[in-house]
């Protein structure tokens, strides 16, 4: 059982921003960006741009919420 204050205590939690499908999502794209299956446009090889755009989004798919509050 859980009582109102756990469910909204539970709501704020930043856990849930942290989202593991579309981690594993971003990360297998990544993989077929390198392998050249994806973005090569059909010129063959890796497309760098776009591998380097996928890792940001895993970088803030990955990063900490709270370091927006402890710059400011």
């Amino acid at each position: 059982m859980s009582s109102p204050f756990q469910k909204s205590f539970s709501a704020k939690s930043p856990l849930a921003k942290h989202d593991p499908k579309a981690l594993k999502a971003l990360e297998a794209r990544l993989a077929k960006v390198k392998k050249g299956e994806e973005g090569a446009e059909g010129q063959g090889g890796v497309d760098y741009e776009l591998q380097a755009k996928i890792e940001g989004q895993i970088k803030e798919a990955k990063g900490d919420h709270g370091a927006k509050k402890k710059q400011a």
